[in-house]
């Protein structure tokens, strides 16, 4: 009987060490998947180890996006165009939907700014 059991423990000692095993490597993928960095009050996105500049990242809410301008720190309360079109990202860093078309958004962004 005691062999019997200790194929039990020996068994549910594999399972556990694989789960651990795939966990960690999952863990280990999704690093250099894409992730955040804090320097100092900015952000930063890197993107497998590196980090990026002038570039639009997806919120994991799946709809949100962040602006990362060149310096490759994450805008914040602030105007810009890319490609020819007018963008506004909020305090959050967040793009604003409120505005779409060029001048709207000129518009907009002027307000923004003299109302911070």
């Amino acid at each position: 009987m005691r062999n019997v059991g200790g194929r039990k423990k020996n068994m549910k000692n594999v399972k556990l060490g694989t789960a651990l095993f795939a966990a960690t490597v999952l863990v280990s993928t999704n690093a250099f998947a894409g992730n955040w960095v804090q320097t100092g009050n900015t952000w930063e996105y890197h993107d497998n180890g590196r980090r990026t500049a002038n570039t639009w990242v997806k919120a994991s809410d799946g709809h949100s996006w962040f602006w990362i301008n060149d310096a490759g720190k994450m805008s914040v309360n602030e105007c810009f165009i890319h490609n020819g079109q007018w963008y506004f990202t909020k305090a959050d860093g967040i793009m604003s939907d409120r505005v779409r078309a060029s001048v709207t958004t000129m518009q907009f962004c002027i307000k923004e700014l003299v109302s911070l």
